[in-house]
């Protein structure tokens, strides 16, 4: 197939060239072949619009809004009496749990927990229904599923679990998602249950540090009961309060257990 250039150049023919077209003889760019030439051209113009007008069909239409199902942290207080500087959750899998054939996964992620706001989890497009569970599976990390670092009265501290573990936190209430809407679950974190009962003071410093290894070292029962305790501090917004029963009596707010075998739920 020739391009429009040569179609041009075709059928102008050279100065004083006569050109026939169905007959009929020009002796100078007859005004007919211009005309045949031009509307060529608006032929392959409006084609070349149509195509990049019509786009992708497979596209979702713009003015359709996405379905979204959104998990927001809230850290707040402080663990005291730590100066926290960094906290950094690590997950291997975040789910959402509804009343669909199927749990929404939303993937891994390591979340800050010393931060205000962490990014929110967004899943676009996931299955209607009511949500009313978010399960945090903390996975295996070569540095640490649980990290935090801050100072005691001037002195280092350093904790660090290798946990796998999950937080189950249930809202008996739950929110309804409907197609093209948005459902945002607040998951509160109460970063002051942390050192609760906790006295630093009775821990070992090695080496100007102070170190919690939930599996190891000589302060492994401190740091036990602060990983228990970490775990403790999370609670989905709306919910009865940390470890009680909802009003149904079938469900509890912030159930902590370790981490199910492959392929096993609850």
């Amino acid at each position: 197939m020739h391009s429009v250039g040569k179609w041009n150049k075709l059928c102008a023919g050279p100065p004083h060239e006569k050109v026939y077209v169905r007959g009929i003889t020009s002796s100078a760019r007859g005004t007919r072949v211009a005309h045949l030439v031009n509307a060529m051209r608006s032929v392959l113009l409006t084609l070349l619009l149509a195509s990049c007008s019509l786009g992708d069909p497979s596209a979702p239409d713009a003015g359709v809004a996405d379905t979204r199902l959104e998990l927001l942290l809230r850290p707040s207080g402080e663990p005291i009496p730590l100066t926290l500087q960094t906290a950094v959750a690590s997950f291997e899998e975040i789910r959402f749990v509804g009343d669909a054939d199927e749990d929404v996964d939303a993937g891994a992620a390591s979340l800050d927990l010393a931060a205000a706001e962490p990014p929110a989890i967004v899943v676009i497009d996931p299955a209607p229904g009511l949500y009313s569970r978010v399960r945090l599976r903390l996975g295996p990390d070569e540095a640490a599923t649980l990290s935090i670092d801050g100072l005691f009265s001037g002195t280092p501290v350093e904790f660090r679990a290798h946990e796998e573990d999950e937080i189950d936190l249930r809202c008996p209430e739950g929110q309804r998602l409907d197609p093209g809407g948005r459902v945002t679950l607040l998951v509160d974190v109460d970063r002051s249950r942390w050192l609760s009962g906790v006295d630093l003071g009775d821990a070992e410093v090695e080496d100007g540090v102070l170190r919690l290894d939930p599996d190891d070292g000589p302060n492994r029962e401190i740091a036990e009961q602060v990983f228990e305790q970490i775990l403790g501090s999370f609670s989905i917004h709306g919910a009865p309060g940390q470890g009680e029963p909802a009003e149904d009596g079938g469900i509890e707010d912030g159930d902590i257990g370790d981490a199910p075998e492959d392929g096993e739920d609850d």
